[in-house]
């Protein structure tokens, strides 16, 4: 399975080091995918397990991950804000897929 590290697209130099280290223990090339719009992907093979690590979402109708990628969690913060009701609607379903894939 081919594996996928996030492209947080921030600056924020704390996300980049969480992507880095990971690869660190990667045998090959991983693929990098944009954190921000994790549902449309189409250019990734399938299926594909995708690191999640960093902070979800400044985009929550990018929630939840497409179906191509298996979701790896390490580490993540969910915002769950009364603006981002349509992301808390699909939250419980994709972190129970996490958890049962893990």
């Amino acid at each position: 399975m081919k594996v996928a590290l996030l492209d947080a697209g921030t600056g924020n130099i704390g996300d980049y080091i969480q992507s880095f280290a990971v690869q660190k223990f990667l045998n090959g090339d991983p693929i990098f995918v944009p954190r921000e719009d994790l549902v449309s992907l189409s250019s990734v093979p399938e299926p594909t397990a995708v690191v999640m690590n960093g902070w979800f979402m400044h985009k929550p109708e990018s929630w939840p991950p497409g179906p191509k990628l298996r979701p790896v969690s390490l580490d993540f913060m969910l915002p769950l804000g009364p603006k981002n009701a349509s992301f808390k609607a699909n939250a419980s379903a994709t972190l129970r897929m996490m958890i049962d894939s893990a």
